[in-house]
């Protein structure tokens, strides 16, 4: 059984070695930049939904909707644009401890099959005419993917392996280091959700135009939940980073009052 360990170590080294940092902030990179400019498309999408909408469904109140939506979209764009920062940066001196490396390996290796399972799931709705239900599912499997190669940068995270410290702080490191993979990723996975979801509701709308009967209900509730996931995407950033100072302060809590125990037991020792 020792060969099929070793086969088993090198396939994970090798795909952790895949996983490389510098891959990682590539990728941020391209997809900050699709997402500045697919912000103002995102905004003017909203405006030419509302019109479509309109005019299909003889609903004026749709275009009031349409400019609302626009008008949210810059709004909470600027907001995530003064979070964002926060999001890279914030708990960079960090450090926590953990007595093996096997978890993070669990961790990535869990992720990265969630998001293969993910690619599959999504072609069989494709193949079956589902193109909104595919959309939803290979942006979950992508955002699985951003959660393994961030977990597997452990300078990013601030984790250090120490073997010789036990295991009695292990679950509240993980906690830790799961919060911060969370702020890592919040930028990253708001800018692929706009790209997403500006593409599907306008796609959406187009399928909404050419229907008839029935399937105008269907894309409708394309056209919705489009909207929104725009809305939610481009505000990521800032309910992430909200989210992260709240557990931060409880994280912290915790680990002051392990500090004290761990004082008075060395006090009494």
């Amino acid at each position: 059984m020792e060969k099929l360990w070793v086969l088993i170590d090198s396939g994970i080294a090798w795909l952790k070695g895949k996983l490389n940092p510098e891959g990682l902030d590539k990728l941020d990179a391209k997809l900050q930049a699709m997402a500045d400019r697919g912000i103002p498309v995102a905004a003017g999408v909203m405006v030419l939904t509302g019109i479509g909408m309109s005019a299909k469904l003889d609903d004026s109140d749709y275009i009031a909707t349409g400019i609302g939506g626009a008008i949210g979209v810059v709004a909470l764009g600027y907001l995530s644009h003064r979070f964002t920062e926060g999001c890279r940066t914030a708990g960079m001196g960090d450090r926590s401890k953990l007595s093996l490396e096997v978890y993070l390996d669990l961790i990535i290796c869990g992720l990265i099959l969630a998001s293969v399972g993910a690619v599959l799931a999504g072609l069989g709705l494709l193949f079956d005419g589902e193109f909104d239900e595919a959309a939803a599912v290979w942006s979950g499997g992508f955002v699985c993917l951003l959660c393994a190669w961030t977990f597997n940068d452990k300078d990013r995270l601030g984790v250090e392996i120490d073997t010789e410290a036990g295991a009695s702080n292990d679950l509240l490191s993980l906690y830790s280091i799961s919060l911060r993979a969370l702020l890592r990723i919040a930028v990253p996975v708001s800018s692929f959700v706009v790209i997403v979801a500006t593409a599907m509701t306008l796609l959406s709308m187009l399928g909404l135009l050419a229907s008839d009967g029935m399937d105008s209900y269907k894309y409708t509730a394309g056209v919705t939940a489009g909207t929104m996931m725009i809305l939610g995407g481009v505000a990521a950033p800032v309910y992430v980073y909200l989210y992260y100072a709240v557990l931060s302060f409880l994280v912290s809590f915790a680990e002051n009052i392990l500090s004290i125990k761990d004082i008075a037991k060395h006090t009494r020792e």
